[in-house]
């Protein structure tokens, strides 16, 4: 088998010299024995479990080669590329892969492993007293080095820090539309729980806001390994269009500080009641992370050529074709003027171009030309006067537009152009959330 660590011969004689003089005593061997070294581990809390499982073995031959012995599946050559390769495989199987074991229970903030043979360890630190702490599982080359020209020994040192499950959400976009599926990603680590707890349990919770979750579409990886459903865990899906994910025990056991993955969609279904912003909450037992996406919207007046509110004009925007033309095949939907005469879209996403067209003209009036709307959130604060009961500030006044009696060359309301550009706001993350109005629409 190729070895699994270059011999850095040339630069252990280059540094052969200064090695010399601040290299602390170290045990040689003849060539054709094994190598042994200690491994230090810092940072662990007192009863906690520290066991080191040997991936790779070294062994120096008669002939002065050096060989390795692993058990693992296309194992890498280079210390980087072992780390890498640690991180996406499941802890379950690099230590049902391991050539032998040790462990050692804490009585302080370090433990010393004696004597280890030469090669790579795989540091794992299971929690002694109540609570989840998360270690981060640590990968430890004590290969023999170079001194001088020949084999020694290469005892090392290693810091871990325990963290709780660090869960991270992210959202794949930067524009939103209401109707539209979006992709999520959530990452943890498998807490690491006392060898004598009894419950173990490691659940994952999603609460929305305004996103309908598909819970058929999850899926959960340790690394390029995908979790089974049904064993692994059980997803169930919940009344408030979130869902809960259970992982089990056994899992849970067998893959202490394991990181995760899941990955999953959810539709952006309501945003009118959030203020342009809908949320989506996950929950890692009792670490919390959430993301906030925010939309935008668009008001503008119908009125009569006596500047006059006119009801009963319904307008149908589309999704805009790249030459600004409505596309038919892409409906976001319809607003028909009431006695205030305000047409309203809401949930539009940010850089996107729509066309407004008048669909339902009232009676004695002329159709007006489309209107292109294109979302931009750079500034506009604006209420909806259409939405009296609810406070919002995301929404962008555009001119007013008038259907002039028949006979008459319709015209819009002073826009000066029938291109016109809605501008929306970004929102402070979790901050908008719908306020009722004090007053009364009637004051």
């Amino acid at each position: 088998m190729k070895p699994s660590f270059k011999n850095k011969v040339l630069a252990g004689i280059c540094m052969a010299a200064l090695a010399a003089s601040i290299a602390p005593a170290l045990a040689f061997a003849e060539a054709g024995s094994r190598f042994t070294s200690d491994i230090t581990v810092n940072g662990v809390t007192n009863g906690d479990t520290v066991t080191a499982y040997e991936l790779v073995d070294s062994i120096v031959g008669d002939d002065n080669n050096k060989t390795t012995v692993t058990n693992l599946t296309d194992y890498p050559s280079t210390d980087s590329e072992l780390a890498s390769y640690v991180e996406n495989y499941p802890i379950s199987y690099l230590i049902g892969q391991a050539i032998a074991s040790a462990s050692i229970t804490a009585s302080g903030s370090s433990v010393t492993f004696e004597d280890l043979d030469d090669g790579a360890w795989l540091i794992v630190v299971t929690n002694g007293s109540e609570g989840a702490r998360v270690y981060k599982n640590t990968v430890v080359n004590n290969d023999t080095q170079i001194i001088n020209g020949s084999y020694a020994a290469n005892p090392q040192t290693v810091d871990v820090k325990s963290t709780d499950t660090n869960v991270n959400k992210t959202i794949d976009g930067q524009s939103f539309q209401q109707g539209q599926s979006y992709d999520f990603t959530v990452t943890f680590a498998v807490p690491s729980f006392p060898a004598n707890a009894t419950d173990k349990t490691l659940t994952v919770k999603d609460t929305p806001t305004g996103f309908t979750d598909d819970a058929s579409s999850i899926v959960i990886k340790a690394g390029d390994s995908t979790l089974a459903k049904g064993t692994d865990y059980n997803v169930t899906a919940n009344d408030d269009g979130g869902f809960t994910i259970s992982f089990a025990e056994d899992y849970i056991s067998a893959n202490p500080n394991q990181q995760l993955t899941v990955t999953y969609t959810a539709t952006l279904t309501d945003v009118a009641a959030t203020n342009g912003t809908a949320s989506n909450h996950i929950t890692v037992n009792d670490d919390d992370a959430k993301v906030t996406v925010n939309t935008y919207g668009i008001y503008f007046k119908k009125i009569d050529a006596n500047g006059n509110a006119l009801p009963g004009a319904t307008f149908t925007l589309y999704e805009a074709t790249e030459d600004g033309q409505a596309d038919t095949s892409k409906v976001y939907g319809t607003s028909t003027s009431g006695d205030d005469g305000y047409i309203y879209f809401s949930g539009l996403a940010q850089g996107k171009t729509y066309v407004a067209v008048e669909t339902t003209v009232p009676s004695g009036k002329q159709k007006v030309e489309d209107v292109i709307i294109t979302i931009d959130s750079a500034s506009a604060t604006k209420d909806n006067p259409a939405t009296s009961e609810v406070e919002e500030d995301n929404y962008q006044q555009s001119s007013d537009l008038t259907d002039p009696d028949q006979g008459i060359l319709p015209q819009t309301g002073g826009a000066g152009t029938l291109g016109i550009t809605a501008v929306g706001v970004v929102l402070i993350a979790g901050g908008a959330i719908a306020a009722v109005r004090s007053r009364k629409k009637s004051e």
